[in-house]
Order: structure tokens, then C-alpha cells, then sequence
């Protein structure tokens, strides 16, 4: 797009879309089936979706253009969150676990004094499984069927050891509770995650299987954005495995490619910004004869 400025012509960076005033090439429709779905999911035991595409094709578009039409929506809650900005696993978690938490804040409210409200068991939980896998991931630094150093194997051992010794609740138990208790909230939760594609190999791994981990919280609905190809490439890379679609699909249980945009579209949308330009240039609109040599 183009704009005026004292200074002349200014082109904008390429960016996505955040209103259907802006959007030229369909994608209010794509947000409007997406958003249907998700609201008739229900998704009583959580559901994972992937919204899959190239760079530059729209998907943060899309993303955008959903939470506008689901936010206003009475039992949808919307939360954004931007793995590629946080860095670590552990980082990764906590942060999740705090956005998710503070929107079941939200909607519960406050509770009875002296009663553990389901925001805070999921705090709880998060800092359980911070615990209790961390140990465990340093196992991923490893090929399958590779030997382990037994000073690493024993180094994991002492902390699972210590993590569990810790905890008054075993984690099934905890879990147990927590899901119980967002079921009883009748409310569903959207998780939107972006630009998983910019994640390290490493790091795409880890968020991952955090996702894996607590995506099957009830009335919980993870909405994906990624390239496919680059996010099981690097899937491969980091778990050293040769179909890194398969890993993917037993994580994201239904997923749709972004579509090519109609020619009518583009032609149209390409008329427009013409014309814009030239009325910026020129100070004047384009004539009869002259918009129809354009067209």
C-alpha cells in the first residue's frame, strides 16, 4: 500500500491485515469458516489446529481477522501468544502457562478465601512440569540409539529424584483436579500460535512438545500458524528423524493449507493501489479513458 507524505510517496512494509477493511484478497471469508469451527468444536477433550502456508501468504492475515471475530464472543476467550520472542523452554512454559492463566483468571473471577482457584492449579501444574521435564529433555539432545554418558543418565536420574520428593500432589492427580475444574468453567480457550517457522530446530521441538503436553486440556483449542515444510525440516533436524509430517500429525489432529489468492482478486486489488499511486503522484484521479486502459 501506499500513502501521502510531506516528504512524497512512503511504502509500506509488508505487513498483515487487522481489519476486513483492509483485506483485498478473500481472507475475511478463510476467518469466517475458521471462526464457525471453532465455535461449534466444543472441543470437550482440547483440539490442536494448523493453519499452514508459505511465508507472506496470508496465515498472520487470517489469525488476525479470527481473534476479531471470536473475541467479542461470549464463552471464547482468546490468547496470543509468540514463542519466538521468548527463547528457551522453560521461558516458553512459564510464559504460556501465564497467559493461559491469566485469561481463566478472567472469566472465574474471585474465589472463596482459603479455595484454589483453576487458574492458580494450572500455575501449579506449569511449575510441575517445568520440574519434572526439564531432566527429561536433555534426553533430546541425543540421536535414538545413541549411547548415553552414565554421568548424564545419572545426572537426570537425581533430578527426577529430587522434583518428585518435592511435590505433595502426584502430577496425574494435579491433572486430574485441573481438568475437572475447566471443564466446570464452561469456558473455551483459543491459543494462538504464530510464527512457530521462526523457532530454532530446537526450540520448534520444545514448543512442540509443550503443546503436546497440555493440549489436551478440555475446552482448550490451539490454533497454529507455520510452513510446513520448514517446520518439519526442522522437526527432522532436531529429532534426527526421517518424516518429521508424521511427528507433526500427532500433534495437530486437523490442519487446512492457506489458498492461492483468485487472479479476479489480485488484478482488482493491483487496480486499485494504480490508482492510489497515481493520485498520490499526480494530485488528480484518473480519467474515463485512462481507467479503462488500466483495467
Amino acid at each position: 500500500m501506499t500513502e501521502q507524505k510531506k516528504s512524497g510517496v512512503v511504502f509500506h512494509p509488508d505487513r498483515p491485515i487487522t481489519t476486513e477493511e483492509e483485506d483485498s484478497l478473500g481472507f475475511g471469508i478463510i476467518s469466517d469458516n475458521l471462526a464457525s469451527s471453532i465455535l461449534n468444536a466444543g472441543a470437550r477433550e482440547g483440539f490442536v489446529i494448523g493453519i499452514e502456508g508459505a511465508w507472506g501468504c496470508g496465515k498472520s492475515s487470517i489469525v488476525n481477522l479470527l481473534c476479531t471475530k471470536i473475541e467479542d464472543k461470549k464463552k471464547l476467550s482468546v490468547v496470543k501468544f509468540a514463542p519466538w520472542i521468548i527463547g528457551n523452554r522453560d521461558n516458553m512454559l512459564a510464559s504460556l502457562m501465564a497467559d493461559l492463566s491469566a485469561a481463566i483468571e478472567a472469566v472465574e473471577g474471585p474465589q472463596k478465601k482459603g479455595e484454589l482457584s483453576t487458574a492458580d492449579k494450572l500455575r501449579k501444574y506449569g511449575a510441575l512440569i517445568g520440574r519434572v521435564s526439564s531432566p527429561l529433555a536433555a534426553l533430546a539432545a541425543f540421536a535414538p540409539g545413541a549411547e548415553i554418558p552414565a554421568k548424564i543418565v545419572q545426572e537426570i536420574a537425581e533430578k527426577l529424584s529430587k522434583a518428585d520428593q518435592t511435590q505433595p500432589q502426584p502430577l496425574v492427580d494435579m491433572k486430574e483436579e485441573l481438568t475437572g475444574a475447566l471443564r466446570k468453567l464452561g469456558q473455551t480457550f483459543v491459543v494462538v500460535v504464530d510464527d512457530i517457522d521462526r523457532l530454532e530446530p530446537a526450540e520448534t521441538v520444545e514448543i512442540m512438545r509443550l503443546i503436546r503436553a497440555v493440549g489436551d486440556f478440555p475446552n482448550v483449542i490451539y490454533v497454529l500458524c507455520y510452513d510446513k515444510d520448514i517446520l518439519t525440516s526442522s522437526l527432522e533436524s532436531a529429532l534426527k528423524i526421517k518424516n518429521g509430517s508424521s511427528f507433526l500429525q500427532k500433534i495437530v489432529q486437523a490442519s487446512f493449507a492457506v489458498p492461492k489468492p483468485e487472479e479476479f482478486d489480485l488484478r482488482r486489488w493491483l487496480n486499485k493501489e494504480c490508482q492510489r499511486l497515481y493520485e498520490i503522484v499526480t494530485g488528480e484521479t484518473l480519467s474515463e479513458e485512462q481507467a479503462d486502459k488500466l483495467n
